[in-house]
């Protein structure tokens, strides 16, 4: 019988500590740990860090002579908590299941992903959710029945015996929808988030549909499905006979079914032909502010979710829906479009919704205009 040969390594995904189990070489277990670590942290670590990682080499050590003795599963020994835990379902399948049951919870199965353990739904978490519903633009009676919804859910779930470190998710999803202030990027902000270098194809995803939110204005749910096929040409003839070509992005709005139509910034055709992986948004809102963080938007901003101000550096705020704000407000601050026009662009059919949109004091420009869209 060939022996079976056990080995591991360490690495970073979504900025926290993976394990990673290889069995004769090939990969068959990974455990995505809650310590955070980035590449840059395995490569100098920290005394912390370095006692952490001293702490985990000593257990792996044990565990692969234990392996080789006698052919016991090393990662049974290091997290055997996280083998009793795949008897259970994951939250993905769990509240997949029962949004077949309750339609108040699709929007909720479709946030979260396969990666998504039960460890992951945390106060912050479900905070986050909330966040999106509201960003999202969904009215507030409809955010108080998905809120309702998840919150039996959850009751139901702690009662069937899932264990989940979320404790206030009553009074989250019990709150008032209250007043939203997001952060926005500034020009020079976006530039620099142009230039941030990935470390793999997730970040590499999430970083391209980032941009394209930028620079098209979109939700989440419409520009992570923009292709090139998006882009349509309109030509008119000038007074002195002469004809132009205009490009636009051109789409409909899956949450309002509405038409937008915006103009086309060039470097968008590239972004668009780019073969990357999709990611869920979940995923967008763990890794852009890893990306955002990584390019330097350390400048001081404060938010207001549901009526509660927080403070802090602005890519700690970066999120899915931070990309429509940020569209919205370099429009603006360009004094190339009104804001009727900045509407029409988002989509919106109530010029008090785009304004929510533009959390920056008025200005007046005395210079000339620098487009958004060049």
């Amino acid at each position: 019988m060939k022996t079976k040969a056990y080995s591991t390594s360490f690495c970073s995904v979504k900025g926290r500590l993976q394990i990673k189990f290889f069995r004769n070489s090939k990969e068959y277990r990974t455990k995505l740990t809650k310590i955070p670590a980035t590449t840059e942290d395995l490569a100098n670590p920290s005394a912390l860090l370095n006692a952490t990682l001293a702490k985990f080499n000593a257990d792996i050590t044990k565990a692969l002579y234990l392996a080789e003795l006698d052919g016991i599963d090393p990662f049974q020994i290091v997290f055997p908590d996280e083998v009793e835990s795949q008897l259970l379902p994951s939250p993905l399948a769990h509240f997949t299941g029962a949004a077949k049951r309750d339609a108040k919870l699709r929007n909720f199965a479709a946030y979260i992903d396969k990666s998504t353990d039960w460890d992951d739904l945390t106060d912050l978490f479900i905070e986050e959710y909330k966040e999106i519903l509201i960003a999202e633009e969904y009215s507030d009676n409809t955010i108080r029945a998905y809120m309702t919804g998840l919150k039996v859910a959850l009751d139901k779930a702690r009662r069937d015996g899932f264990t989940f470190p979320a404790l206030e998710y009553e009074k989250i999803l019990r709150g008032k929808v209250g007043t939203s202030v997001g952060v926005y990027l500034t020009k020079s902000e976006v530039e620099a988030f142009v230039s941030v270098k990935t470390e793999n194809d997730l970040e590499e995803a999430v970083k391209t549909l980032a941009l394209i939110g930028f620079f098209v204005g979109a939700r989440f749910s419409d520009y992570s499905q923009l292709k090139s096929a998006n882009i349509v040409s309109v030509e008119y003839e000038n007074a002195d006979g002469s004809r132009d070509e205009v490009k636009h992005i051109q789409y409909v709005s899956k949450k309002t079914d509405t038409l937008s139509q915006i103009p086309l910034k060039p470097c968008v055709i590239g972004l668009l032909e780019k073969k990357i992986i999709s990611p869920t948004h979940q995923q967008m809102n763990r890794i852009l502010p890893i990306l955002a963080e990584r390019a330097g938007i350390v400048a001081e901003s404060t938010v207001v979710h549901g009526g509660v101000t927080e403070s802090g550096p602005r890519w700690k705020f970066v999120r899915s829906h931070s990309c429509r704000h940020t569209f919205a407000v370099n429009v603006y601050l360009s004094f190339e479009y009104d804001i009727r026009s900045i509407a029409k662009f988002l989509g919106h059919k109530n010029i008090e919704t785009t304004m929510g949109y533009i959390s920056c004091p008025a200005v007046r420009r005395t210079s000339n205009i620098v487009s958004w869209f060049l």
